[in-house]
Parts: structure tokens; sequence; C-alpha cells
């Protein structure tokens, strides 16, 4: 069963998930919505976080949350208001994004020359898009665990594959099980 109103995205089986990112994508091309997407791969988050000039998780999301809202603008879609569940200290981000579009009209096509921006904990649970984001980002998430294709073909003469990976976040049960099945001995953990 599709649970129509839900305050945590993460509670729901994947198979709802998928049905309510089919109904999203059906309002998208009916026009009725718009979203854009920015993944940073596992790849990318290594390299930032293995630099000299290191660069953590949070500053990398704020990074992309300025990112995404850029090449929207740029497609000409006046923005007037966001809603972003935080990545760190609320007012802090939402200060940052703040000082990041001040007076946008200057750089983009826009009507309005602010852009209001509502950052919160637990964001999915006060605003219905930010819930249907976190649908979006969940599923695309689930969706790249899905069809991960491991550069290391094999482990202990076994296939690496993300069979029982679980969706990926550190407190998931499945999660700690493979890494510590395919964990390397050699690395010093």
């Amino acid at each position: 069963m599709i649970h129509e109103t839900f305050d945590d995205s993460k509670q729901l089986k994947e198979e709802d998930r998928e049905e309510i990112y089919k109904r999203i994508n059906d309002c998208k091309e009916l026009g009725y919505l718009y979203y854009q997407k920015g993944v940073i791969s596992a790849l990318e988050i290594s390299e930032l976080m293995s630099r000299d000039d290191r660069v953590n998780l949070n500053k990398m999301s704020h990074e992309t949350v300025v990112r995404l809202i850029r090449e929207i603008l740029e497609q000409g879609i006046n923005v007037t208001r966001v809603f972003v569940d935080t990545v760190g200290p609320p007012e802090k981000f939402q200060n940052y994004l703040a000082d990041q579009f001040k007076d946008q009209s200057k750089h983009f096509f826009c009507l309005t020359k602010e852009i209001h921006f509502f950052v919160r904990k637990k964001a999915d649970s006060l605003f219905k898009c930010v819930s249907a984001a976190s649908i979006v980002a969940k599923v695309t998430r689930d969706r790249s665990i899905k069809n991960w294709i491991f550069r290391e073909k094999q482990r202990n003469g076994k296939p690496v594959t993300t069979d029982g990976i679980g969706c990926g976040y550190p407190s998931d049960p499945k999660t700690k099980a493979w890494l510590r099945q395919h964990l390397s001995t050699s690395c010093g953990l």
C-alpha cells in the first residue's frame, strides 16, 4: 500500500518509494512540477575528502545545492522559494544560501530579485516538496547501488556484487554486514 502522507521516506518500503517516484515523474511530464537531480559519486567524495585541502561532506552538500539552484535559474525558471533539509546548522546553511543568491536578477533572467530560503531540520516532515525530493533522492540512490559495478571483480575468489548491500547507510545492518564481509584485512582496520 502506498502511503499518501509520510514524514520520513526512509520509513517507506522500496516499492512504495518507486511508485511515488513514478507519480512524481508523471507530474513532471505534465508540467505540474520540476526537479533537478545532482549526484555526488563515491569516487568524487573519496577524492575530495582525501586531498590536502580536504572538502567535508557538509561543504560538498552545500555546493551541490548551490549548483542545482544555479542550473535551474540558468534554464530561465523563476525561483522565489527554496526549501532544504539542513546539512549542518540550519541558520548557517540558510545564510550561506542567501549570500550565494543575493539579487539573482543581475545574473539570471528572473522576475524577482530575492530567493527566500527555508532550511530546516527534518524538512521532509515539514514541507511536502522536500518529502518529494527525498523520494527522488532515495530512488536515485537505490537504483545506483543496485546497478553498481565494482572495479574489484573478485574478493576471496567470489565475485563482488551489491547483493545484500542494503541502502548504503552506515546504520543499516545489511550494509554493515556487507562491509564486514568485503573488508580488506590489508587496510589495517
